[in-house]
């Protein structure tokens, strides 16, 4: 791991004076949002990119940003001009499709559809739009406003759509690919491709239909037999200009010379997956995943310019005592924001492994990332000390992170017991080790956990270990080997612990709500005690859970993107409702007072909320 780069949040974000407004009750976003497309004007005169907060319209020529516009909390799943370029539409995740006009960005139309929208495309004239919701494509006429369903493929959920000058629709299943007129709503042809992904089309200039999937290929549109293919692109995202196809694989950018049929150039363009390509004239606008917004010379095939931005899903967080410094885990990235100056540090993994597991000491960062536990010098980023084969995971729901951390990074455990083998049990082993060099204090056998451990959790004061197996949960003195509360969770997984700083208490989510009855709540216990405080519904997933300082309150982060405030002594009190993220909630922080609250979603923001 090493330093990159430094960005200054004040320099980037210094064009957003009327940028992301931030949600009622927060006083701070850091991050800009993950980016999700990217479209040109057909003028050229600006750029619109579409990340999971809204859409920033920017100044192709500096990149600087013109507008933001922020509809409201849905992800944007893609963008499209209409051809004379005066409307602009955006595909939206809960299911609608929202007009603005361009001459001064005000808001037109919403329509809504029954399934998520995954892409948008305009009819040639422009009188017609066309949105992929589900396994369905509808078209609108925007001149009465009416929908109507132009076709459905039972079981195929649409991946993107690309529409010709000669009205020939063409629509991307899993492994299909099919063409319709437009007009008469016929189908033309239909390919069906054995294990290969359809991602993204584009049509040429001259008709031919360009399809991405494992590799790029063209498609006579006529017959849908294959003109050409390039097996070494595996393009998520394609651009025609200036008779060049340019696809973007992973964080690799391709030129295509379309006259000669032979590679112009291939660059590794950004440090993330690319996913959003643009061109006009001489110039092609790419964006990846770690939030590099880059202008390339088609001519020269050099960089003109570049505007580096914090935009990665956030996973992990972790707050130093003096409150001055924020440790974001990412995808393949942690972030150190000096919350003083705004400005924040990035160490970059070029694996691209999810970071999981975060603690902040006085000199120290711990991070578990890609199978490893790192312990870097703060100063340098340095690695001080490395233990492989460390069960780092994915944070719930996407899996178990059998990983966990004091917030200073003082202690790590961790599930080092062997994996089953044929006629044997799982081991519930813990591996407990100092954050600071990594040097082993202790192995527990937790005698009682049922399999491989689920989860793990300590205390902030690190004294006790809670162990959550198949329908069991254990909190542990670990360094006495006892016991402290052994408890059944019911018959549903505990997927998510968290003790209270100094051990008092245990929150247990269990399961899925959709797992059955009492799986998808909430338990808070008094862990001297062996008594259950409290049981509390929640109507969606428990992606994350905090104490407070004060061991008072509690809260939740969910999958639909809200923080959830819980008053432990009096549980039975309507829960405080934070709304802002467009994603799940991965990560929950409070300053040492307890007054702040940090929480990071998969929307790659981090916001700021008062809690006292």
């Amino acid at each position: 791991m090493k330093i990159l780069v430094f960005l200054g949040f004040a320099g980037f974000l210094g064009a957003l004076a009327a940028g992301p407004p931030l949600p009622p009750a927060a006083v701070d976003r850091l991050g800009l949002g993950v980016p999700t497309d990217l479209v040109l004007s057909p003028t050229g005169s600006f750029l619109a990119l579409a990340t999971s907060i809204g859409v920033e319209i920017r100044d192709p020529k500096t990149l600087e940003l013109w507008a933001f516009l922020a509809p409201h909390q849905a992800w944007i799943q893609a963008l499209a001009l209409s051809p004379d370029g005066e409307k602009l539409a955006a595909a939206f995740h809960d299911g609608t499709v929202r007009l603005w006009r361009v001459a001064d960005w005000t808001k037109l139309e919403t329509f809504f559809f029954p399934e998520p929208v995954g892409d948008v495309a305009w009819s040639p004239g422009g009188e017609v739009l066309y949105a992929a919701a589900g396994d369905r494509v509808y078209g609108v006429d925007l001149s009465s406003g009416h929908e109507e369903k132009l076709a459905e493929l039972p079981g195929r959920p649409i991946k993107g759509l690309s529409i010709s000058s000669a009205g020939k629709l063409a629509v991307l299943t899993e492994n299909e690919a099919w063409l319709f007129d437009a007009h008469t709503r016929v189908v033309l042809w239909r390919r069906a491709f054995s294990a290969i992904p359809c991602r993204r089309a584009v049509f040429l200039p001259t008709g031919e239909l360009v399809l991405s999937g494992s590799y790029v290929r063209a498609l006579d549109p006529h017959t849908g037999w294959d003109l050409w293919q390039r097996p070494g692109w595996v393009a998520q995202a394609l651009a025609v200009q200036e008779g060049f196809l340019a696809g973007a694989s992973g964080p690799s950018l391709a030129l295509l010379d379309l006259a000669q049929g032979t590679e112009a150039w291939v660059h590794l363009a950004h440090a993330r997956d690319v996913v959003g390509l643009a061109a006009f004239a001489e110039t092609l606008y790419t964006v990846g995943l770690e939030g590099a917004l880059k202008a390339w010379d088609l001519r020269t095939k050099t960089l003109l310019r570049a505007l580096e931005a914090v935009r990665g899903p956030v996973y992990a967080l972790s707050l130093a005592r003096s409150g001055s410094l924020l440790a974001v885990g990412s995808v393949g990235a942690v972030y150190l924001w000096d919350l003083r100056t705004k400005e924040a540090r990035v160490w970059d993994e070029r694996s691209g492994s999810l970071v999981a597991v975060l603690g902040v000491g006085e000199k120290h960062v711990l991070v578990g990332s890609g199978g490893f536990l790192r312990t870097l010098d703060l100063a340098s980023g340095e690695t001080r000390a490395s233990v492989g084969g460390v069960p780092t995971g994915l944070p719930w729901p996407l899996g178990f992170s059998i990983l966990a951390t004091t917030g200073d990074g003082a202690l790590v455990a961790y599930s080092c017991g062997d994996l089953p083998r044929s006629g044997t049990l799982p081991t519930c082993r813990i591996c407990i080790r100092n954050g600071k060099d990594l040097q082993l204090l202790k192995t527990l056998d937790a005698v009682g956990c049922l399999g491989m451990p689920r989860s793990l959790t300590l205390s902030a004061d690190g004294a006790l270990l809670a162990v959550g197996s198949e329908k069991r949960v254990d909190v542990w003195a670990w360094e006495s080997d006892l016991c402290r509360l052994s408890l059944s969770s019911e018959g549903c997984d505990p997927v998510l612990l968290a003790l209270s700083p100094h051990g008092r208490f245990l929150a247990v989510a269990l399961g899925l709500a959709m797992e059955g009855e009492g799986c998808g709540e909430v338990q808070i216990w008094n862990v001297a005690l062996g008594s259950r405080l409290a049981s509390l519904g929640v109507d969606e997933d428990v992606t994350a859970l905090a104490f407070a300082p004060d061991e008072e309150r509690l809260v939740l982060g969910t999958s639909s993107g809200k923080v959830l405030l819980v008053d432990v002594n009096k549980p039975e009190l309507p829960k405080k409702s934070f709304a802002g993220h467009t994603g799940a909630v991965f990560a929950l922080v409070f300053t040492a007072d307890g007054t702040v609250l940090y929480s990071g979603a998969l929307d790659g923001t981090i916001l700021v909320w008062a809690t006292k």
